[in-house]
């Protein structure tokens, strides 16, 4: 259920008689349920075509088309078929035909996709392994050209899965390395299930299938490195996610994006610091110390506070307001104690109080 924005793709084509025209030929991840199956095997009489599909027009995942082709002696097809079941002429189906995505990389080390016009205008940040490509004004790496311009480079790019972790991580580990996630697994349990990362896998050993449990959520031993450059230097970068759906965009993925974004907000290393400093400034004092806010950041962190657990999980506001008012900072009697109004709020304040009125 993730998708990335950069991949390995396979070319698709509408399957009736637009099959000819390159335009309506499109770049597709084959990890995505973009387009149908179209069968076909065999040569002169004896040819064999098919469409296999669950319902009109079912859209399905390459491999799925793979499996269902191969399930009735035949391949998926390479060529136009004279057959027209399963609503395929208006939609796309698998061809199997590989197929690449350029990456145009400018000065600032951000990312364009050539996946369409608009992909290319959409620039994105992106976390580099060893630092992004040094570009000077016309010249590019190896593997790439530069744009007509000169300001940026287009270069081929190779999507690669690789295994996280061969041992159980820690649970910052987890948070530092693991992006994509992964459903609840259907077995027990296998190794480290009392600790704070449980590990469930059904070879027994840390392979790409792993998941791991961290907090209540999943997260698959993975991470998927996009590379550019040919002989030489090869330059990394994470893939980053995809929320919206390529061909059609729909209001519950720009809901998932908005909720992803705001999870990442709520789980950045920052959060705790921030949450502390402004409630202690609210209800304890205006010039918290260091080990006020650090006691205070770790009870949002770990829900609990001075031995005492509250929830045990991250974000517990219960665990944040003991440690803001039970702090032996907050309890001791010190000249610095307390909170000072800011002056203009003061003043506010002290006018209202005395019955002050707008003119207007």
């Amino acid at each position: 259920c993730v998708s990335l924005f950069f991949f390995n793709g396979r070319l698709t084509r509408e399957g009736g008689s637009r099959w000819r025209a390159a335009w309506r030929a499109r770049c597709e991840d084959p990890a995505a349920p973009v387009a149908g199956a179209s069968c076909c095997g065999g040569a002169g009489d004896d040819r064999r075509e098919a469409r296999v599909c669950g319902r009109p027009s079912e859209r399905m995942r390459f491999d799925t088309a793979l499996a269902r082709c191969s399930a009735i002696g035949l391949d998926v097809c390479a060529e136009q078929t004279a057959i027209a079941d399963c609503g395929y002429d208006r939609v796309h189906v698998w061809t199997p035909s590989p197929c690449e995505i350029s990456v145009e990389i400018d000065a600032d080390g951000e990312v364009s996709s050539h996946w369409s016009t608009r992909t290319k205008q959409n620039k994105i940040a992106v976390q580099w392994f060893g630092g992004a490509p040094p570009l000077a004004q016309g010249a590019c790496p190896s593997g790439c050209n530069a744009t007509a311009n000169g300001d940026a480079c287009v270069c081929s790019a190779v999507v690669d899965t690789l295994k996280v972790f061969a041992s159980t991580p820690t649970r910052q580990e987890v948070a530092d390395h693991l992006r994509i996630g992964a459903l609840p697994p259907t077995i027990k349990c296998t190794r480290d299930c009392a600790g704070a990362v449980r590990v469930y896998s059904a070879s027994g050993t840390f392979d790409e299938n792993t998941v791991f449990e961290c907090d209540g959520r999943f997260y698959k031993n993975v991470a998927s490195r996009v590379s550019v450059g040919g002989e030489g230097i090869v330059y990394s970068f994470r893939n980053p996610p995809a929320f919206l759906d390529r061909d059609a965009p729909a209001a519950r993925q720009a809901l998932q994006e908005v909720e992803s974004l705001l999870d990442h907000l709520f789980r950045h290393p920052n959060t705790p610091v921030f949450i502390a400093r402004r409630l202690a400034q609210r209800f304890g004092t205006s010039n918290p110390s260091a080990s006020y806010l650090r006691d205070i950041a770790s009870a949002f962190r770990t829900g609990g506070f001075a031995g005492t657990v509250y929830s045990g999980a991250y974000g517990d506001l219960g665990a944040t307001a003991a440690a803001i008012l039970l702090h032996p900072e907050k309890l001791s009697q010190t000249p610095r104690d307390g909170a000072l109004r800011e002056p203009l709020l003061k003043v506010i304040h002290l006018m209202r109080s005395m019955g002050y009125k707008d003119d207007e």
